[in-house]
């Protein structure tokens, strides 16, 4: 399973990535949500279908949560520890 357009399928732009021959798309990608995510002390606990399921991160506190790639990719993070850290800095 994969997002398309119309456009983009009647274009021949779009296709699945395994049938198209790319079978390394997925595993680049799944590469480079963990580099984002060890960059921050963290650990990717599951990555199941990007789409469907979503990735399961843990951060350096244990704190775990299901999160999105483009949310990691956009500088997401944590949501226990951001509540963490605003309250102290209050």
């Amino acid at each position: 399973e994969w997002k398309a357009t119309w456009d983009s399928l009647q274009n021949g732009d779009t296709w699945c990535s395994v049938c198209s021959g790319n079978k390394n798309y997925m595993e680049h990608r799944i590469a480079v949500i963990r580099a984002i995510i060890e960059s921050k002390n963290g650990s990717l606990i599951s990555h199941g279908t990007f789409l469907k399921e979503g990735i399961v991160v843990q951060c350096e506190r244990g704190h775990r949560w299901k999160a999105r790639a483009e949310h990691l990719r956009n500088g997401h993070w944590c949501g226990k520890c951001a509540v963490m850290a605003r309250k102290l800095s209050n």
